[in-house]
């Protein structure tokens, strides 16, 4: 079983057909980030981040079936 302290914000993941990265880690369940999309203009100018993420939320019972990227 894998537990929350094996979690690595930022390594590269693999679920379900979704490639992207660890984004965010609780003990309930991890984000992986599979786009990040530019913002653009007067949004860009008022937001506090430059990007919109689109996330998907991989709760902790299915962990053990996400697939870890081998290090470079």
């Amino acid at each position: 079983m894998v537990t929350v302290e094996e979690w690595n914000q930022g390594e590269i993941i693999s679920w379900k057909g979704h490639t992207g990265y660890v984004n965010f880690i609780s003990p309930q369940y991890i984000t992986m980030c599979i786009k990040e999309i530019q913002k653009e203009g007067e949004e860009a100018l008022v937001s506090k981040r430059d990007v919109n993420q689109v996330c998907i939320v991989i709760h902790s019972q299915y962990w053990g079936d996400v697939y870890r990227e081998e290090s470079k």
